[in-house]
């Protein structure tokens, strides 16, 4: 195994954060949260090598970053009540390259998980709270072969809602 020379990188990420207090009423206690960021990346990887120099080599994107990603959020709360729902977005990307025989790489599908969470002040010292994980059940897929994308499997992780009792003493 030989390290690469590398290559460049590079991308842009915009973020806004916004409270909503200029909306009337009970529109006023809601927030937005937003984030998108794009990388571009062209990466020289060694397949073969005979006594420490390339014999055999591919350029890429970077491995284990997706060239696209974003996430959002809405929110509303107050002293007592909070809600809030994200979503996050992964596009597709290298997970390793090269995969097996006969395919340039392995890579994992896009995904798009949506989570919500919610608390309920109900005294000065006893929360209630909800938390729900992966709301559309995504499921995770990998796929060898950038032309193809065969599916190698699938992982499904599956929704998790958790309930809690939060009391200050």
């Amino acid at each position: 195994i030989e390290n690469t020379p590398g290559g460049p990188l590079s991308g842009v990420e915009l973020n806004l954060q916004a409270e909503l207090d200029f909306l009337p009423g009970f529109w006023s206690k809601f927030g937005v949260l937003a984030n998108y960021t794009h990388i571009d990346s062209e990466i020289e990887y060694i397949l073969t090598s005979a006594g420490g120099v390339p014999t055999s080599t591919t350029t890429n994107n970077l491995t284990n970053l997706s060239p696209d990603s974003a996430s959002g959020t809405l929110y509303w709360e107050d002293d007592r009540f909070s809600i809030r729902s994200t979503a996050n977005f992964r596009s597709k990307y290298i997970r390793g390259i090269p995969a097996s025989r006969g395919s340039d790489l392995q890579g994992n599908g896009d995904v798009l998980y949506v989570d919500l969470s919610a608390s309920y002040n109900v005294t000065d010292r006893l929360k209630l709270l909800l938390e729900a994980q992966n709301l559309t059940d995504e499921q995770n897929r990998l796929y060898i072969d950038s032309v193809r994308e065969d599916t190698l499997f699938e992982l499904r992780n599956g929704r998790t809602i958790t309930v809690g009792v939060n009391f200050k003493y």
